[in-house]
């Protein structure tokens, strides 16, 4: 498979790289084949920020009716606001299924906001079993490595930067400081192989943490199916106190980036947040 690592794209060549799987997936999961169906479970984040299911499962043979069902599901559990509204915590897992050896196999993972708008997706097992491919699936599952895990992406960004994830409906949009690479020599692999790594604020460490920005698995709790780099923009106010002094030290200081990392790498996972660690060592 065409991983698109061959040359680099800008992050807004990225986005349109990433309309255009999705586009492909719309259509793939517009046409069902007789051995196919959709199916589709409702999840959404409760007021504690807690991703939760329902317990139904439905089944669909038409792409259409799968959309009408889920604006009308949508509209009648957004009577229920908490804190936050629904339609901004609720999401829709649709996978589309494919009979082999008896039983059903995935060929396409994809979540839905309650919108009816394609957010994610990622390809199933099916094709790792089976290596059996359709023209337009195949040209999908091109995609897999910029929508999963990118690495041939220039940030417009630098080193000391607050950045603002807008990570719903998985997560409440959160604040990061963007740092880049893990040493001053690896601030990029190779001409088409960049770095994203950042600080954030981490639920399991209390405290700040480092994490990489190209990963699906970005953050400790955060369900993201694809790279949240397509999320992601220059921050106005940030409300983290953490955030905003680790932001304001690396401005004044770049290279700070790399001392702090050096410390992450070598902290015991029970020793909590790397502020106590980090703003220490700097004199912060």
């Amino acid at each position: 498979m065409k991983s698109y690592v061959e040359g680099t794209l800008t992050l807004n060549e990225y986005k349109m790289k990433i309309a255009q799987a999705k586009d492909l997936v719309r259509e793939e999961l517009s046409e069902i084949a007789d051995d196919e169906v959709l199916l589709v479970m409702s999840r959404w984040r409760d007021d504690d920020d807690i991703i939760n299911m329902r317990t139904w499962h439905e089944v669909f043979i038409d792409f259409n009716e799968m959309i009408k069902y889920m604006l009308k599901k949508s509209e009648w559990m957004v009577e229920d606001d908490g804190e936050e509204p629904i339609a901004k915590r609720l999401y829709w897992e649709v996978d589309k299924c494919k009979r082999a050896d008896g039983k059903m196999e995935k060929l396409f993972e994809c979540a839905f906001g309650a919108d009816g708008a394609l957010l994610t997706s990622r390809i199933g097992r099916y094709f790792r079993l089976y290596g059996d491919y359709t023209k337009r699936q195949r040209e999908i599952c091109d995609y897999e490595y910029l929508l999963k895990s990118p690495r041939n992406i220039i940030l417009p960004y630098k080193t000391g930067d607050i950045l603002l994830v807008d990570a719903l409906p998985f997560a409440k949009p959160f604040y990061v400081v963007y740092g880049g690479g893990m040493s001053k020599g690896e601030q990029r692999m190779s001409d088409h192989h960049y770095y994203h790594w950042c600080l954030y604020m981490s639920d399991d460490r209390r405290g700040l943490d480092i994490d990489d920005l190209s990963e699906h698995c970005f953050s400790d709790y955060i369900l993201f199916r694809n790279s949240p780099l397509n999320m992601l923009s220059l921050a106005e106010n940030c409300v983290e106190p953490l955030i905003v002094k680790a932001g304001e030290a690396l401005k004044e200081n770049p290279d700070l980036w790399f001392e702090w990392v050096e410390i992450w790498s070598k902290r015991r996972i029970d020793e909590g947040g790397l502020e106590q660690w980090i703003f220490l060592y700097s004199g912060l």
